[in-house]
């Protein structure tokens, strides 16, 4: 396991001082407000470096893979209702609305997903504006979805009990959970540390698959599979029916 050290100077550590372990320790709204610079600095990458680019090309490769096989263990349910934590994939949204009848409802903190969602897919689909542990506290049972997932998310909690918790509750029974975060490889420790100033603001690790699926053992989870995919560790599990 590895732990990014919150490196930019943007990123006020005392903020977090006094949190409870189990609230999150990231500051999305730094996150977000340097969202361009970020995709400014990868884009630029990629074009100017050859090896780089070969190497998106094969993580995105994985991704579609990883994307075929959550597509497979959903064609069971005629329209599946998807709750994406945190505009987490437009790829993945996308093959949900190309190619079941299915409905996505995104998921987030920032109102600027949601005007994102609503570029990307227009009025297909519902955007909720909150945090995912909240959210499942507050709406238990009212509403329960097919899938439940996220990228990139589960690494910035220190104790993952309740970030977890929350992915599995919304999910129905027999509803598939899948998440992704980013894989402790020594090429992915080298990458965390290319931009810190606009994307370390605080608690961020980095999962090989055994410590992905051993962070997500949670008593109505039934984990289906672990792999590596590309720039990520992913788990995919089924909530468990509990009489």
């Amino acid at each position: 396991m590895y732990l990014t050290t919150p490196q930019s100077t943007h990123y006020d550590p005392s903020k977090f001082a006094a949190s409870s372990p189990r609230e999150n320790h990231f500051d999305w709204d730094l996150y977000y407000r340097f969202k361009n610079q970020r995709e400014h600095f990868w884009r630029a990458r990629v074009d100017a470096d050859a090896g780089f680019r070969s190497q998106i090309a094969d993580h995105f490769a994985a991704f579609q893979q990883s994307i075929e096989t959550t597509i497979r263990l959903l064609q069971a349910i005629e329209r599946p209702d998807v709750l994406d934590i945190g505009l987490s994939s437009e790829q993945l949204d996308r093959a949900v609305l190309k190619r079941t009848r299915g409905e996505v409802a995104v998921l987030d903190v920032q109102p600027e997903a949601g005007r994102s969602y609503e570029r990307a897919f227009g009025g297909r689909g519902s955007f909720i504006l909150g945090d995912v542990i909240s959210f499942a506290r507050q709406n238990a049972g009212a509403r329960l979805f097919d899938l439940v997932y996220s990228v990139g998310l589960l690494e910035h909690f220190p104790d993952k009990a309740d970030i977890l918790d929350a992915h599995v509750r919304l999910a129905k029974p027999g509803g598939l959970v899948l998440i992704y975060v980013p894989i402790d490889t020594e090429a992915n420790c080298a990458l965390t540390r290319l931009v810190p100033e606009w994307e370390n603001f605080g608690h961020r690790e980095l999962l090989a698959p055994d410590e992905l699926r051993e962070a997500c053992a949670h008593p109505e989870l039934e984990i289906v599979s672990v792999d590596a995919v590309g720039f990520f560790s992913a788990l995919w599990g089924r909530r468990i029916a509990v009489s």
